[in-house]
């Protein structure tokens, strides 16, 4: 089947205006609040961030997962509520997680011994602590880059549609993606340089309007008024991305795996 990413735009845009508040609830609960509590308690201030602050971090990434399954489950279709899709993706969050421990695990195993080769070969000079990144360091790095956006086509960006859309295990998701991205490698690239351009300057543009807002008021420390705005804003520019991103990858699985199997897949409930 050809890939149209146009008709999952389109789709998408009906999805907002028809289900746009759903999205939002989940965004809200799941999205914006766990990265403002992280954001108050551990601000980007250029200090090294706490024990407690990472913690929060991660524990706020994960929740975000479980945020990201549900927005899928709302794409996916058949109709059903905000609690049900955020049952949903609870139930199927070890799932997603096994997945993407296993993709990172085998992803180190890869580069860290291709790092080590390459620097004992002389290739590639590895700078001191404080040091400036060398040229040779510079340059592997960015080839790593490269090579890890071109894996994530075929191994990660249809992992969360299919966690949630259907009822397999970690190796499943994994085997699954690899299939159905077979043959859908440009135009799923394409859609992920996208997203991530979208990423970067949204992102960005965020970082700079929050910033400048809580520089009005005062320095940014945690637990500060300033640092409560500045999360706000970065956290509902990221949830905003996030939304987009999920029902974007949602819809473009519908496509790949047909209608029928996708709605097949989820539990019917009821709104």
């Amino acid at each position: 089947m050809r890939l149209s990413l146009s008709r999952a735009w389109e789709e998408s845009r009906r999805i907002f205006a028809g289900d746009g508040g759903l999205l939002i609830a989940v965004a809200l609960g799941l999205l914006v609040l766990p990265q403002m509590v992280a954001g108050l308690l551990a601000p980007p201030t250029g200090e090294q961030t706490n024990s407690l602050g990472r913690i929060v971090a991660f524990a706020a990434a994960l929740v975000g997962v479980i945020g990201q399954l549900a927005i899928v489950r709302l794409a996916l279709g058949p109709s059903t509520s905000v609690g049900q899709a955020i049952g949903h993706g609870a139930r199927r969050f070890p799932a997603l997680l096994g997945a993407l421990v296993i993709l990172m695990l085998g992803l180190a195993l890869l580069l860290v011994p291709l790092m080590a080769l390459l620097t004992a070969a002389g290739l590639v000079q590895v700078p001191a602590s404080g040091q400036q990144p060398t040229a040779s360091f510079s340059l592997a790095v960015l080839l790593l880059l490269v090579a890890c956006l071109l894996l994530a086509v075929r191994l990660i960006m249809l992992t969360v549609p299919i966690a949630s859309a259907e009822s397999v295990g970690p190796i499943g998701i994994i085997k699954r993606s690899w299939r159905l991205s077979a043959g859908r490698f440009w135009p799923l690239f394409g859609l992920e340089i996208l997203l991530l351009i979208a990423a970067v300057f949204l992102l960005a543009a965020a970082q700079f309007v929050g910033g400048s807002l809580a520089q009005l008021i005062g320095s940014v420390e945690p637990f500060s008024l300033p640092a409560l705005i500045f999360a706000m804003v970065v956290a509902i520019a990221q949830a905003a991305f996030t939304v987009l991103a999920s029902v974007m990858l949602a819809r473009v699985y519908i496509q790949l795996t047909g209608t029928g199997e996708a709605q097949a897949s989820v539990p019917t409930t009821g709104t």
